[in-house]
């Protein structure tokens, strides 16, 4: 026979499965993100159903290990000590009530979501057909420079090497803010800084090299800021580098894959463009961008 302690051991261990603290906080952003309009509807469904696929497996992995346990001790299996239990107790009623309210809870969660979805797509423009393509790429391109706030990046082009130190790892910081939410965690010194930073970078799961060269340009920032080290021309090189690969790796990934993936060509003509009108008088990073531009767009001429 089960007992009433075991009820709720059971039930404790459900709940942290299906109301993981971090999980929900993530989704949370996840949707204020949504409704700001910096993530897709695509991205936010993303999110969710890898959130309920996390908890199916996880309750899944939970109940087989019961099951292997009641086997070993010689114990009915799980199922049937929840079915044999009498009537009139009241600890596995209150478990399958407050089961049920949680899973109504998530309907009505998930509810909301598509309400929020489907608003989204009704208030969005309607596409003129009558455009020709090139017209839907200057539209697809001004919807992504609004989405990472083009100007901004464009901005620190001309700071000086001190300015654009600080202010790149503030775009490190606010990138990640963005996407997780407000970091509580403090740093004690420099070196916990490295690893909190670090950390947050490695989350953010951009590209491999961009993650290793983010990861160099913070330990020489940390080191210039706090031990008063002087920046070498390297140290610059590194920091520049980086920035435009960052840069242009967040307009490539936030455009529409199909409409990129059939307009190559166009898309490199177009930013090519662009970033030589905006960085007429700015060379060094000019050649750089447009070094990263032949690499992603296989050498467009």
């Amino acid at each position: 026979m089960t007992t009433t302690q075991e009820v709720e051991d059971f039930e404790q261990i459900i709940e942290r499965i299906v109301f993981d603290e971090g999980e929900l906080d993530e989704l949370k952003i996840s949707i204020r993100n949504f409704s700001k309009g910096t993530i897709t509807p695509k991205l936010l469904k993303q999110n969710l159903l890898r959130c309920r696929g996390r908890i199916v497996k996880d309750i899944s992995n939970f109940l087989s290990f019961c099951v292997e346990r009641a086997r070993d001790s010689g114990q009915a299996p799980v199922s049937e000590n929840f079915t044999g239990l009498n009537q009139s107790d009241l600890a596995n009623d209150q478990l399958h009530q407050e089961i049920a309210e949680r899973n109504e809870l998530l309907e009505v969660v998930a509810k909301k979501i598509s309400a929020l979805m489907l608003k989204a797509k009704k208030d969005a423009p309607a596409v003129d057909k009558s455009l020709c393509m090139e017209d839907v790429i200057k539209i697809e391109l001004k919807r992504v420079f609004l989405v990472i706030k083009i100007d901004e990046w464009l901005d620190m082009c001309g700071y000086d090497n001190y300015k654009f130190y600080i202010k790149l790892y503030n775009k490190l910081e606010a990138l990640y803010r963005q996407k997780f939410g407000d970091e509580r965690e403090k740093p004690k010194n420099a070196k916990e800084e490295h690893e909190i930073m670090a950390g947050k970078i490695v989350k953010l799961n951009f590209p491999e090299e961009v993650t290793t060269e983010l990861i160099r340009y913070i330990v020489i920032r940390n080191n210039a800021t706090h031990d008063d080290w002087d920046l070498t021309p390297s140290d610059i090189e590194i920091a520049h580098n980086v920035f435009v690969r960052l840069l242009i790796y967040l307009i490539a990934s936030s455009l529409d894959v199909q409409l990129l993936a059939e307009n190559r060509k166009a898309f490199y003509d177009y930013l090519h463009q662009y970033f030589s009108s905006k960085l007429e008088n700015n060379s060094k990073f000019l050649e750089r961008i447009k070094e990263n531009l032949n690499s992603l767009f296989n050498n467009f001429r």
